[in-house]
């Protein structure tokens, strides 16, 4: 098996390490910051994961909807924070993604992760895998990157999420909403919700939002699946509206879904692009 990633930051220590070798030092080059505690993992190869993701969950609302239709693990969300990464379909077993460390650095914390897949050469059973890996930590309220090898930028993790079913707004639509007035505007006239906004420091944060249109019976929801840096400097909102599952029991009553994501700031301009719909992943 051939190990893929721990992040630009490890490599570069271990380049560190090795010119401090040849000046006759052998000092072991340690990640900055913190170590964030890990209490309970989630991790695994067959799961509702299709998709590539690089999530912070802090409700269990947002948790048992990732884990649609199967029952969530049990977390205790009034003291707990879920970091997750989900690599998406992969053609075969011998593919794993694990979250090896989290550190606290004082302004953010970074789930630094590696990925492993199979040489050519390797035996590996054929059977479709959906890996991931969860972790359950104390609760967060700093930013949080995923540090992974391979790619130019970290990955942008979906930092935070509300869902419901019963939005004021009644036609599709998306919103990008980047300052505290907007959106407190925004949650009253689209959201419609009993409470008031939640608070979001939006000098770190930005909001991205996709509303699916009024759906004739419950069983509908929309999920933004992630965010990606598209070329020309923009950034591309994935996202996905499901239906009810055949056989599925579902209510009369019209619905309309939302869903609000944040992610780091960014000035950079924003297109919505809507998924098609996900495969059924049998439970094993």
């Amino acid at each position: 098996m051939r190990r893929i990633g721990l992040c630009l930051c490890a490599a570069l220590a271990a380049l560190a390490a090795l010119l401090a070798g040849c000046d006759g030092g052998a000092e072991e080059v340690t990640r900055a910051g913190t170590a964030v505690p890990v209490f309970r993992e989630f991790k695994g190869q067959q799961a509702p994961f299709p998709d590539q993701q690089f999530v912070v969950i802090q409700t269990p609302e947002v948790w048992q909807a990732l884990w649609r239709p199967r029952e969530a693990p049990a977390v205790d969300f009034a003291a707990n924070t879920v970091l997750g990464v989900t690599l998406g379909q992969r053609p075969t077993a011998g593919y794993e993604v694990t979250i090896e460390d989290v550190r606290a650095t004082g302004t953010e914390i970074i789930a630094y992760v590696s990925t492993l897949q199979p040489d050519p050469d390797d035996p590996v059973a054929q059977v479709i895998t959906y890996p991931y890996h969860f972790v359950v930590v104390p609760r967060l309220t700093q930013p949080v990157n995923f540090a992974m090898e391979g790619q130019e930028t970290m990955p942008i993790a979906l930092q935070q999420q509300y869902l419901g079913v019963q939005a004021r707004a009644t036609t599709a639509q998306t919103a990008v909403i980047r300052d505290d007035a907007a959106w407190r505007n925004f949650w009253v006239n689209n959201v419609g919700a009993a409470t008031d906004a939640p608070a979001v420091d939006f000098t770190q944060y930005m909001a991205v939002a996709v509303f699916a249109g009024t759906r004739p019976t419950t069983g509908y929801a929309v999920r933004i699946i992630g965010v990606e840096q598209a070329p020309l400097e923009q950034l591309s909102v994935l996202y996905r509206v499901t239906a009810p599952q055949p056989g599925e029991q579902v209510g009369e009553t019209p619905t309309s879904p939302y869903a609000v994501a944040l992610v780091r700031a960014s000035a950079m301009p924003v297109a919505f692009r809507q998924l098609p719909t996900a495969p059924v992943i049998a439970a094993r």
